[in-house]
């Protein structure tokens, strides 16, 4: 289940992963932080499968967002 999100990241913001995902699974109480990415596909409360596609990988983030390697 999808736990939280963030999506209204900008460049300047200093929340540091950016725009993100957190998922618990039940299954294996694993409590998963999916971190800078360009755009989020998911609602806080929706249930995801295995496989299925949370989001886009992206640079947004206090430091992912900073000039570096490509």
């Amino acid at each position: 289940v999808v736990l939280a999100t963030e999506t209204n990241w900008q460049k300047g913001s200093e929340y540091r992963g950016g725009n993100y995902v957190w998922v618990y699974d039940f299954n294996t109480s694993g409590l998963w932080y999916y971190a800078h990415q360009r755009k989020v596909l998911v609602q806080p409360g929706q249930i995801v499968r295995a496989g299925q596609k949370l989001a886009e990988v992206g640079r947004t983030g206090f430091n992912a967002a900073m000039p570096r390697s490509d």
